[in-house]
């Protein structure tokens, strides 16, 4: 059976996405780590999620704003938390959540990152061929629609079309 990619290339579009995504987080924890940095490319989002806030966030904020699991959150601030990079308190509006928000330590981390991060947009947008916008949005809008109709619905509905015809 001659297989192409051209046949099933689409099938395997995840897989390039990941491939992709496990290479951009691999060489962020390396332009760190060559910065004297320490911080991981994975905390990136929420991290700067806590830098924009004009005030504490709570962990379903921050999973809302990044566009992670609440459990991923949780996790990321468990190792940010580590580091003494943000500070978790009750939330005295409501006790079962917690608030946070970048310490001192964070904060001072934070003055390190932006040249780091303005360096490295540079370096990102030589790889997009400046058309970081173009990707990103492209990346938006499969994440959209995917929202909109999971992949599974849609092959019901085009499977009950080939039915009907």
């Amino acid at each position: 059976m001659d297989v192409s990619f051209e046949q099933f290339g689409r099938l395997v579009g995840a897989s390039a996405f990941r491939r992709i995504s496990e290479k951009l987080y691999a060489e962020g924890d390396r332009v760190y780590k060559e910065s004297g940095i320490d911080f991981k490319t994975v905390w990136s989002p929420v991290y700067h999620a806590l830098a924009c806030a004009e005030d504490k966030l709570t962990i379903n904020d921050i999973a809302l704003q990044v566009g992670f699991t609440h459990i991923t959150v949780k996790n990321v601030l468990k190792e940010l938390k580590e580091r003494e990079l943000v500070h978790v308190v009750i939330n005295p509006d409501d006790g079962r959540s917690k608030l946070v928000g970048l310490s001192d330590k964070g904060i001072t981390l934070l003055e390190e990152l932006k040249p780091v991060w303005k360096e490295y947009s540079k370096a990102l947008d030589s790889i997009y061929n400046n058309k970081h916008l173009e990707v990103m949005e492209l990346f938006d809008s499969i994440e959209l629609e995917i929202d909109k109709m999971p992949i599974i619905d849609r092959m019901r509905i085009s499977s009950d079309k080939n039915k009907e015809r």
